[in-house]
C-alpha cells in the first residue's frame, strides 16, 4: 500500500504533495546523535525552538509513529479544527500542521516558553506560528541543523 493510501486510511485529511514525497523518501527524520541538533531561530526567551524529529508511518517505536502520536494527542488542541502532529522538539513539545491552512505551528505543551513576550499575530494560546507549509518547514530544519 502506498503512503497516500495509508494516510487516507487513518486520517481524513488532504496532504501537501511535498509532505507525501517526504514520507515516501524518508518516512521520518530523527536527530538523535549527541553531535547533531537543530535550533530554529524564534522570538522566545532563549532565541530558538528546538527540533528533534518528524514522525514516520508504521514505525515500531510508537513515540515516533504518526498514527500513535496523532491518536494520543487528538483532542488536546481546541483552537485548530484539524491539527496533524508532525514531529517534536525532544522535550514534550510538538510541531503540528493546521490541515485547513497548512500552516505549521509549534505547540509549547510543557509551557517551557511561558514567560516569553511572544507577539506574533498568529499566536493561539501556547501555539506559535512557525511557517506556511511543509516545504518551508523542511527548509528551516535543513538550514538550522548543525553537526555531522
Amino acid at each position: 500500500m502506498d503512503i497516500k493510501k495509508q494516510l487516507k486510511k487513518h486520517f481524513n485529511f488532504s496532504f501537501e504533495k511535498e509532505y507525501l514525497s517526504f514520507l515516501e523518501k524518508q518516512n521520518g527524520l530523527f536527530l538523535y546523535e549527541s553531535d547533531i541538533y537543530c535550533e530554529i531561530p524564534f522570538d522566545v526567551d532563549d532565541g530558538f525552538i528546538s527540533f528533534v524529529e518528524l514522525f514516520g508511518l508504521d514505525l515500531d517505536n510508537e513515540n515516533q509513529d504518526l498514527k500513535t502520536q496523532n491518536q494520543e494527542l487528538k483532542g488536546e488542541i481546541k483552537s485548530i479544527k484539524k491539527p496533524f502532529f508532525l514531529g517534536e522538539d525532544g522535550g514534550g513539545n510538538f510541531y503540528l500542521q493546521d490541515m485547513d491552512s497548512f500552516k505549521i505551528y509549534y505547540w509549547d505543551r510543557t509551557l517551557i516558553h511561558m514567560d516569553t513576550n511572544y507577539t506574533f499575530k498568529e499566536e493561539i494560546g501556547n501555539l506559535y506560528f512557525v511557517c506556511d507549509g511543509f516545504e518551508r518547514f523542511l527548509k528551516l530544519i535543513n538550514k538550522y541543523t548543525k553537526g555531522e
